[in-house]
């Protein structure tokens, strides 16, 4: 009650009605500040929490009439970030969060690993969907830290209790040098827990765990190779990132 109350207070605590997904207050709270003429001018810093605790209830209507509210309002910038809970809020809507990713890309803006990985979890539900996107991901942003987009990989899969999805992500993560057990992969929280999460599933499954670990790991490509599987065939192919409708191929490179 002695805290004088500014953009800044009610910018804190609808940042906790973001965690704890009380969406109602925090919109209440933007009403209060669209109507305090003393407020700081800038405006899109209280749109995007409200949005954001908005996209973690997936209100998905609401994120957008919030979005589309804010864009009237001559102190509201667009940013990457207000695209990014857009993409958020569509769930497992993968149709309509590509949508908005291109939407975004269209509005000149670059698509960051947080983008990235909004639109493969949207694919959680579509893993052949999903592995399009982080191929298409692995293209478009070769420099891209791949850890948390892994660990994505591998919760979908588990999710879906897809075997061939695992062991698909797990030997990706290894033709990138990054096994398991590694410290590698114990550095990023989300890969970590992911790690965790897969040892408990296999612990199910000890038949085919017993046989994924037999199988012996494919050796590492040169670098810039990437491969995957062809859904129609069942067999690998390759490419180039620097080249990859020029180089894709059935053989191995060396």
């Amino acid at each position: 009650e002695n805290i004088p109350q500014s953009s800044v207070t009610i910018c804190a605590i609808m940042s906790m009605c973001k965690e704890t997904n009380d969406w109602q207050q925090a919109l209440q709270l933007l009403e209060g500040l669209k109507s305090d003429t003393d407020a700081d001018s800038s405006i899109e810093v209280p749109y995007l929490l409200a949005m954001t605790a908005c996209a973690r209830a997936r209100a998905k209507d609401k994120v957008n009439e919030l979005f589309q509210e804010g864009k009237r309002n001559a102190n509201f910038r667009v940013k990457c970030s207000h695209y990014n809970t857009l993409i958020v809020a569509c769930g497992t809507d993968a149709a309509a969060a590509r949508e908005v990713f291109d939407q975004m890309k269209a509005e000149g803006f670059e698509p960051s690993g947080s983008d990235w990985r909004a639109l493969l979890s949207s694919h959680r539900e579509d893993l052949q969907g999903q592995r399009g996107v982080y191929n298409e991901m692995r293209e478009v942003s070769p420099s891209e830290a791949l850890e948390e987009a892994w660990a994505i990989l591998l919760r979908s899969a588990i999710q879906e209790d897809n075997s061939e999805a695992v062991n698909w992500a797990v030997e990706e993560m290894s033709r990138n040098g990054c096994s398991l057990d590694s410290e590698h992969a114990a550095r990023v929280p989300s890969l970590r827990r992911a790690v965790a999460q897969l040892s408990e599933w296999q612990q199910l499954r000890p038949q085919e765990s017993a046989e994924s670990q037999a199988a012996p790991a494919e050796a590492a490509l040169p670098d810039g190779w990437q491969s995957t599987l062809d859904p129609s065939s069942g067999q690998r192919y390759y490419w180039h990132v620097g080249d990859p409708a020029g180089t894709t191929t059935w053989e191995r490179p060396s």
